[in-house]
């Protein structure tokens, strides 16, 4: 499948992208290190605000669900389509990685949960503290999208191409407790990570 670019506009000019590996201002190395999903969530509430809050959660969940690995820095960005103002790009890169063996990393840490067995809905709510943002309003859109998933999952799961894309999704539904309050939750739990300031 072809994807439009979306950092172009209609005449072709260039429209400002701005991946949060360059807002911490960090070099492309370092895209899964130094930061969290708990400075990403904090950084989109205080430039865009609540809404735009409850998108990034989503997109957040959703990504736990399809299960992908390859959440690092780089593939969250704002995006200025006025040279100004902050808004969430368009998503991009959503794969399921756990196709992959081995591939079971969140790629940041939610919370302190690095795996997709560890991450629960508490994880969503120690991940929207260290935000300094409301523990209720993350909460609620990580059920609000949890919910989406497993009905919309009905309709589709029969239209994935691969049967092992198909089979590794349901795995993440039966076993990341976000998903399945009944899962166990087997993977380590990192330590806590010291917060870092919103910038």
């Amino acid at each position: 499948m072809i994807a439009r670019r979306f950092d172009r506009g209609a005449d072709g000019a260039r429209i400002h992208i701005e991946d949060f590996n360059q807002i911490y201002r960090q070099p492309p190395r370092s895209k899964y290190d130094n930061r969290s999903f708990a400075d990403i969530a904090g950084t989109v509430y205080q430039a865009i605000g609540n809404e735009a809050l409850i998108d990034f959660v989503h997109r957040l969940v959703f990504n736990i669900g399809i299960g992908n690995s390859d959440m690092h820095l780089k593939n969250w960005s704002f995006i200025y389509r006025d040279g100004r103002t902050p808004a969430l790009a368009p998503a991009y890169d959503y794969v399921c990685t756990k196709v992959y063996p081995g591939d079971n990393s969140t790629g940041l840490a939610i919370g302190n949960a690095r795996y997709f067995q560890a991450v629960t809905m508490e994880q969503f709510g120690r991940l929207a503290e260290r935000a300094r943002v409301s523990r209720t309003v993350v909460e609620r859109a990580a059920e609000e999208m949890v919910e989406r998933m497993r009905e919309t999952w009905k309709d589709v799961r029969d239209g994935l191409p691969l049967a092992g894309m198909r089979a590794a999704i349901e795995q993440q539904f039966e076993r990341v407790p976000l998903f399945n309050p009944g899962a166990t939750v087997t993977a380590k739990l990192a330590a806590d990570e010291p917060q870092t300031e919103v910038s």
